[in-house]
């Protein structure tokens, strides 16, 4: 399936799977290669699936170790908005107010009690910039999120459905899963995925030791100042087409919405759609746990079932704020999306869809969030209050940023 899922009993999501990770075997005699008989044993497609496997489990390590090491630090979200101001007042562009925040950030940042990671939207809109100005961008962005980045919408997405559905099994302890916090985090490359070429008919064992070391490499010393220089811009094209298609389709159906509540209720069914697909993996993994087999993509019983899958989450999603803090860049993305729509008359802009993207990654899996003024306000109204939902504080401003960042208590030890 993706990231997730690999083998049974959901070790993508079972705290013992990132521990004692090199003593994870592949044959009944716990020895990685053990088999002599020639460099094309076990073959090439089998050695393709064995450092696949792999490397789903190391970087699914690496992840849950990035994410523990998170723990005890107040994780800061920063739209770009305000990675350009603390460069801008690293040019000396902001006067007193930005020189502080900076200061402050720096200072947080050296004691450990804060960290200011990415995602790949920060990247995205980083990418727009002059080359100067995202030179400059991306290396403040590396000195303050050392290089640790937040995994896109649709990996956080399936990441929930996952876990909502595995830690659901009444015979299983909750407690014996990480938690969501652990699981979502990254590294520069992570953010585009990781992979490595191999040798075919290499020896199974030297091929994974290989891919280990590359992997480790890669994770802990390319960064998100890497990854912004591989590229030269960015085109949002995309994103205006995007645009273009939503506002028609909220003139359309803006007399269908008599309150929020049927604006969310539609909304919620978009981004239930958007991760229909990987529900249904997620379904077929469970289904082949239970000796049942699935049906196949793009039959009509898999058409039927990804539909149930889609209600399900709907009705998750309208069911009260326990599901909505499990099911939380879905209900964050439908939630911002209704409350445009229920603005009638309000047309999206490509900014728009950035801001949201910003705000899905922050309030779900961060304790700050700094972002513009207009973003905040519909974050914090009576409708949404998903600040409050997600025990998230969010700020604008230069004066409110600075005054967060100073109520941050240096972690104790014991963190």
């Amino acid at each position: 399936m993706t990231d997730l899922i690999t083998e049974t009993p959901d070790p993508d999501l079972q705290k013992s799977a990132g521990e004692n990770f090199g003593d994870r075997s592949f044959s009944p005699n716990g020895q990685l290669g053990c088999h002599d008989s020639g460099p094309n044993d076990p073959g090439d497609a089998a050695l393709v699936e064995l450092l696949r496997r792999d490397r789903d489990r190391q970087l699914k390590a690496l992840t849950v170790e990035l994410g523990e090491s998170l723990d005890g630090r107040t994780v800061v979200y920063l739209d770009t908005c305000f990675w350009i101001h603390l460069r801008d007042a690293q040019r000396g562009d902001h006067g007193v107010r930005g020189g502080e925040l900076l200061g402050r950030v720096r200072g947080a940042l050296a004691t450990g009690a804060a960290i200011f990671p990415i995602s790949d939207m920060t990247v995205f809109e980083v990418l727009k910039q002059s080359p100067t100005s995202r030179a400059e961008t991306a290396a403040l962005i590396a000195e303050l999120s050392q290089g640790v980045s937040i995994v896109d919408t649709h990996r956080r997405m399936a990441t929930e459905i996952c876990h909502l559905v595995k830690t659901g099994r009444p015979e299983l302890d909750p407690d014996q899963f990480h938690p969501l916090r652990h699981l979502v985090w990254s590294r520069g490359l992570g953010m585009a995925g990781m992979d490595c070429p191999y040798v075919p008919g290499m020896d199974p064992g030297q091929a994974v030791r290989l891919q280990r070391r590359v992997l480790d490499h890669l994770w802990r010393s390319i960064g998100a100042e890497e990854v912004i220089a591989a590229f030269d811009a960015f085109d949002d094209e995309d994103f205006h087409k995007l645009v273009v298609e939503l506002n028609l389709r909220i003139a359309k159906h803006s007399g269908e919405l008599d309150s929020f509540k049927t604006a969310y209720g539609a909304e919620a069914g978009g981004v239930a759609d958007l991760a229909g697909d990987v529900s249904m993996e997620i379904f077929a993994d469970e289904a082949r746990a239970a000796g049942i087999e699935p049906p196949q993509p793009g039959t009509e019983a898999w058409t039927q079932a990804r539909g149930r899958w889609c209600a399900l989450l709907v009705a998750a999603l309208t069911n009260g704020p326990k599901p909505r803090q499990r099911l939380r860049t879905l209900h964050a993305l439908a939630a911002l999306h209704a409350a445009f729509r229920w603005n009638k008359g309000q047309k999206f802009e490509v900014n728009d869809l950035y801001d949201f993207e910003h705000a899905a990654a922050a309030l779900g899996y961060c304790q700050m969030f700094f972002t513009e003024r207009p973003l905040h306000h519909m974050i914090t109204a009576g409708n949404l209050k998903l600040d409050q939902l997600f025990d998230c504080r969010v700020v604008h401003g230069f004066d409110a940023a600075i005054a967060a960042i100073a109520g941050l208590a240096k972690p104790s030890p014991s963190s």
